[in-house]
């Protein structure tokens, strides 16, 4: 004698899986996305440092903020002109360090802006620091 549940298993199934699958992965794009733009902002402050400790005094500015673009861009990411701080720690002589902070903001997956009005909950800020002393023993110039 059939019973008056007979089919609803793959009905129940689809619609459990819909419902616990696809926050699932919207959680997994926002921090994938996340993610990838704290590796971005780190490996831009360490290479604006790097380009800032060892390059000359005259265009050091330019190819830190060129290095710093360039590894933002890598992972997708566009280098904000006020997001980029670069600075010696006291003075730029050898033996000295170089700190170089970057800030950015990354766009959370399948959220468009219209929905959040005027508050900022569709970004979040990321931010990467890193410090490089200049080598004690190159020549300044």
């Amino acid at each position: 004698m059939p019973t008056g549940d007979s089919g609803t298993a793959v009905i129940e199934f689809t619609v459990l899986g819909l419902v616990l699958l696809v926050p699932l992965v919207y959680i997994m794009l926002t921090v994938l996305a996340v993610q990838r733009a704290a590796l971005g902002v780190t490996a831009a402050a360490r290479d604006a440092a790097r380009v800032y400790a060892t390059a000359d005094s005259a265009d050091r500015d330019l190819l830190a903020v060129v290095a710093a673009r360039l590894a933002l861009h890598d992972q997708g990411l566009v280098l904000d002109p006020a997001g980029l701080s670069v600075a010696c720690v006291g003075d730029c002589a050898p033996g000295g360090s170089v700190e170089a902070l970057v800030d950015a903001h990354v766009d959370l997956p399948l959220l468009p802006r219209v929905l959040a009005g005027d508050r900022s909950v569709t970004s979040l800020a990321v931010h990467g620091a890193h410090r490089e002393r200049i080598d004690a023993f190159r020549a300044q110039r």
